[in-house]
């Protein structure tokens, strides 16, 4: 399958990039790589991506950080976060209150990444649909519609 939506990857680690890009590249998926938060937004300035994928403990802006200045911003991506801390670590997260709808553990498998990556474009899209009300008026032009009225 080929997606014509962009997802972000970013990650400190030359190798995780290259990895993660190889990967989701043959899935199907367009893939842009930054290493580092600043990097990754001011990529976020000129692309409009459907998802985001950071890795939590980066320099200088940390994946959660970075979720935070994208979604304050025009942007409103999926966002994804990527970490190879224990579950004890991220339980400690409010991911919902900062807006992180996923974790990919690493060192992750390419299927699970790639359903990963589906389920948050299903909600991107979900998101532009419930955010444009005129679209469920556009999927129903073109079909007929029969009007009965009752005979005074």
């Amino acid at each position: 399958m080929q997606y014509s939506e962009r997802v972000l990857f970013v990650d400190d680690d030359p190798l995780s990039r290259r990895a993660f890009a190889r990967a989701m590249r043959q899935c199907g998926f367009i893939i842009d790589v930054a290493e580092n938060g600043e990097e990754a937004l001011d990529l976020a300035r000129h692309y409009p991506y459907a998802v985001l994928a950071a890795d939590w403990h980066m320099p200088d802006l940390d994946g959660l950080r970075l979720v935070e200045r994208v979604r304050s911003g025009d942007s409103d991506p999926v966002c994804v976060l990527v970490t190879g801390a224990g579950d004890d670590e991220v339980g400690t997260l409010d991911l919902d209150g900062v807006g992180v709808s996923a974790v990919i553990r690493k060192p992750w498998e390419s299927q699970a990444v790639a359903e990963v990556l589906q389920r948050s474009l299903n909600t991107y899209h979900t998101r532009r649909r419930l955010a444009d009300p005129s679209s469920a008026e556009r999927r129903l032009q073109g079909f007929p519609v029969l009007l009965v009225e009752p005979q005074a």
